[in-house]
């Protein structure tokens, strides 16, 4: 596997295609160096060391050493000058155009550049007087895209060694076909026989590290729920509360209304059984005696709907006027009774005559027409 050194800073592997690649840098080693590695007998192949800025053009060299390496990892160390300088894997950086705003390409080779974008907030067509507050695309803090500060402004690493190692193990297992069991006319000798199960065996005696450090898989239904169901909490809101007076509200109104209408309905009965009292009772010239067969023979006829409504409309009309005369009653006892009282008061005064009464009495109130008192 063959690799490189560059100082952006963790390893990464360069095309799919050629597996044995690999990237990384060395710092404090003068440009252009040809370092070796610790066995001393191989040479490190001496990349163009550069650096470039935001139009993609070259500037000056640095003090960092790119090599590539033979073999599947990046060496930790390598020999330069007589000293032994750290190697460190390298990451690629994520480019970001500044025209667009866009990830994925430079301001030179911007595909579509007649859009434009604030390089610090990425606002589309921005105006002059616009306020600008700086925000990576990458990380969301507040400075500029993919700056020195930004810690996502580089390819994530690939997994280590060993880790790769395991996947390609398993992606080849996942990708055999299963073989089909062997006839049993055709059973496999003895000494195989003895082989596999000497080999699942030793297998099964072998305790790794991963086996030991790695938690056992429990499924999710063998033990309780910690937390217990979450129940949702009162909304307090201004509206919710004006609701609940509201509410409230309605039902005083509900039960005032009842208590109206059950004490209706009582004096309703009282003025009904007061006018039966009042009614006199049929002679024996105007009524007619109807015998008893007469009586039995006539068909019971149930009343009709409209019957009904026309009794409910007379009781309350009866209801209303019976109401309206003992509140006009009430109201000239109250009279009455005020112009008692100033008559009492004249009369307890010092030297004070008696004037004539001005109360009616009720011997001198006559009917009205419509039956009023």
């Amino acid at each position: 596997m063959q690799g490189h050194v560059h100082h952006s800073g963790c390893r990464h592997i360069q095309s799919p295609a050629v597996f044995k690649t690999f990237s990384g840098y060395g710092a404090g080693c003068h440009p252009r160096t040809r370092p070796w590695n610790d066995h001393r007998t191989t040479a490190l192949h001496t990349c163009i060391v550069r650096t470039t800025d935001s139009a993609g053009q070259n500037t000056w060299p640095v003090n960092i050493s790119s090599s590539d390496f033979r073999g599947p990892a990046c060496a930790f160390f390598i020999r330069a000058h007589g000293l032994h300088t750290r190697c460190r894997p390298y990451r690629r950086s994520i480019q970001c155009c500044t025209l667009c705003g866009d990830i994925g390409h430079r301001r030179d080779v911007c595909p579509t550049p007649e859009v434009t974008v604030c390089a610090q907030c990425h606002e589309r067509d921005p105006s002059a007087e616009h306020t600008c507050t700086p925000k990576c695309k990458l990380c969301g803090l507040a400075h500029l895209t993919a700056s020195k500060e930004c810690r996502k402004k580089l390819h994530p690493p690939p997994p280590p060694l060993h880790v790769r190692e395991r996947l390609a193990r398993t992606a080849v297992t996942y990708q055999r076909q299963p073989q089909q069991p062997a006839a049993a006319a055709h059973p496999p000798p003895p000494t195989q026989i003895q082989d596999n199960a000497r080999r699942q065996y030793h297998s099964s005696q072998q305790v790794s590290w991963s086996s030991v450090v790695a938690p056992e898989f429990v499924a999710p239904q063998d033990f309780p729920p910690l937390l217990s169901p979450k129940i949702p909490a009162p909304d307090n809101s201004p509206r919710i509360q004006q609701l609940e007076q509201e509410n409230a509200q309605l039902r005083k109104q509900l039960e005032a209304q009842a208590a109206r209408t059950e004490q209706l309905e009582r004096r309703i009965e009282e003025l009904l059984t007061h006018l039966q009292k009042l009614t006199p009772a049929p002679t024996e010239s105007t009524s007619q005696v109807t015998p008893a067969s007469a009586v039995m023979q006539q068909p019971c006829v149930p009343p009709t709907p409209s019957d009904i409504g026309r009794l409910e409309k007379l009781i309350r009309e009866i209801g209303q006027q019976m109401e309206s005369r003992i509140t006009a009653i009430e109201q000239r006892q109250e009279a009455n009774e005020t112009v008692r009282r100033k008559n009492r008061s004249k009369q307890k005064a010092p030297g004070a005559s008696n004037p004539p009464s001005t109360i009616p009495s009720d011997d001198d109130c006559e009917p009205c027409e419509s039956g009023e008192l």
